[in-house]
């Protein structure tokens, strides 16, 4: 196990190769976007201003790996085989490479956060790759569910064999914490807070849970980040924003607004819960995290916070991180850096 100063040594190392201009991504004043000139991979870095003082804390984001693989374990499931022949995309495995990648960026990090999508579909042979080289080699690892996670089928037309509630308990025998939600304090002024958004909503177990982080947070001078794998409402009515970064077959152009995403008219009382707890306690909030897209987003929902003096407006800047397993597998890692 390394020491503060041996993994903030490591990490000043890692950094200090060159960093090549990504003339492909567009500029954002909230975002520096570089290629690494020794190691090759892609880097996404925002700081968020704690207003605490003190050591910087460093979160990398993954998002959307997409494991795409059927073992010999999986040679008897029909349904595992069914999808293999129909599933083309990053096939035998072929996402192992950018996983590896983005994983040797995210070891010089104080926490990494993977937001969803790391399995393409759930098999005997996925479970076996996201063991070896996500939790393996990082035990604390945090990682939110998303939609492909939770399915056995894909791109065969055809529904899942087993109940939802079987295909969690699956899921649940590998993962590594609590997969509807996980809140971890990361230095002496951070909190993660890792949600299941993976079905365009939130769940009846997260509110409360949710309620008592940002009491906490607030009493010990903390702020929140959230982790999730669907981008929540915006609310701001701006209209489609292009991509920053496209990744190809992905979305060029997206309204977080009002298409598909989770909050904006929501039908059920936990996401109504969930979203006004988060967009109502801006001054400890201070960033979402999120995936689902595959291009690269920047956002910021219309929210708020009170005090003694009132209701004060403000925002939350919301990062739509590119898919992992593109551009030759080079891997795409945003890295978090909280002053």
């Amino acid at each position: 196990m390394k020491s503060n100063d041996e993994k903030l040594t490591a990490r000043s190392w890692f950094y200090s190769q060159p960093k090549q201009n990504v003339p492909e991504c567009s500029e954002c004043d909230a975002l520096k976007v570089y290629r690494l000139g020794y190691t090759g991979q892609y880097i996404i870095e925002t700081e968020i201003d704690s207003g605490l003082g003190g050591e910087p804390v460093e979160i990398n984001q993954i998002t959307d790996i997409h494991f795409n693989y059927v073992a010999i374990a999986d040679e008897s499931d029909g349904e595992a085989m069914g999808t293999r022949s129909c599933r083309k995309w990053l096939r035998e495995g072929e996402s192992v490479k950018s996983a590896i990648n983005a994983m040797n960026v995210a070891e010089y990090a104080d926490q990494t956060v993977i937001t969803g999508d790391t399995l393409d579909y759930l098999s005997k042979g996925t479970e076996m790759l996201t063991k070896r080289h996500i939790i393996s080699r990082d035990p604390g690892v945090m990682i939110a569910l998303g939609g492909h996670d939770l399915t056995k089928q894909m791109q065969t037309s055809l529904p899942n064999e087993l109940s939802l509630d079987e295909r969690m308990a699956i899921l649940s025998e590998f993962w590594p914490h609590d997969m509807f939600y996980h809140a971890k304090d990361v230095g002496d002024k951070v909190i993660c807070v890792c949600l299941d958004n993976s079905r365009s909503c939130f769940l009846p177990c997260q509110p409360d849970r949710l309620d008592k982080e940002i009491k906490r947070a607030r009493t010990e001078r903390k702020i929140l980040l959230l982790f999730m794998h669907e981008p929540i409402s915006t609310r701001d009515f701006k209209g489609k924003l292009p991509t920053l970064w496209y990744s190809p077959g992905a979305h060029r152009e997206y309204d977080f607004c009002t298409e598909d995403t989770v909050g904006f008219k929501p039908n059920d009382e936990a996401t109504k819960r969930m979203y006004s707890l988060i967009t109502e306690n801006a001054d400890v909030i201070k960033g979402i995290f999120c995936g689902h897209r595959h291009s690269m987003f920047y956002t910021e929902i219309i929210a708020s916070y009170s005090d003694n003096e009132g209701i004060h407006q403000s925002v939350i800047p919301q990062l739509v991180a590119p898919g992992n397993p593109y551009l030759d597998h080079a891997g795409r890692v945003v890295r978090i850096i909280v002053k």
